[in-house]
């Protein structure tokens, strides 16, 4: 029932969630992002709305968890070296989770069994979105912690470059 719910739907919830994601950038930003053309003209767009397309998929059809791993990775990536909170950046799935509330209870074609069914089926989903959550943050963390990593060894670089440099100048001087 809810799987069904969710394909009739897919087009609905692909965009209402990529908008979602588009308003936690300021606004000039946002504008750009919807252009969603083609990845060579807006990459940041094109791989948010493909990303979010396949985790989509692999939560609906229940495919391979490699292709939501990728997903995933892909968009934190982007999110991690933007102006971002943490809890900012990661938030892609808990605004899926809204989008998914808001059709369900938007749909009201339902008969008595489908409606004791319906809970169950949510409680499930809302379980692989948390993990999918989970996972987002891993991935955040883990691009933060590598940024952080090439930064400091920018700054090892730089310093030893200041020191030779100075060493340089004394023996000049002497």
């Amino acid at each position: 029932m809810l799987r069904t719910i969710l394909l009739n739907n897919k087009s609905h919830i692909l965009e209402r969630w990529f908008n979602l994601i588009i308003e936690t950038y300021p606004p000039d930003t946002g504008r750009q992002l919807r252009i969603v053309k083609d990845r060579f003209s807006n990459p940041v767009g094109y791989t948010i709305s493909e990303g979010i397309s396949i985790l989509f998929d692999v939560l609906v059809d229940e495919k391979d968890s490699d292709s939501a791993a990728y997903a995933l990775d892909s968009i934190m990536r982007i999110r991690a070296v933007q102006d971002l909170s943490p809890s900012r950046a990661t938030n892609i799935i808990p605004l899926l989770r809204r989008v998914i509330t808001e059709v369900v209870n938007g749909t009201t074609h339902r008969g008595k069994e489908e409606e004791n069914r319906l809970p169950n089926e949510l409680l499930n989903l809302y379980g692989k979105l948390d993990a999918m959550h989970s996972l987002a943050c891993d991935f955040y963390r883990k691009c933060k912690e590598e940024i952080h990593a090439i930064q400091l060894k920018e700054m090892k670089l730089e310093n030893e470059r200041a020191q030779r440099l100075l060493k340089f100048t004394q023996n000049k001087c002497l």
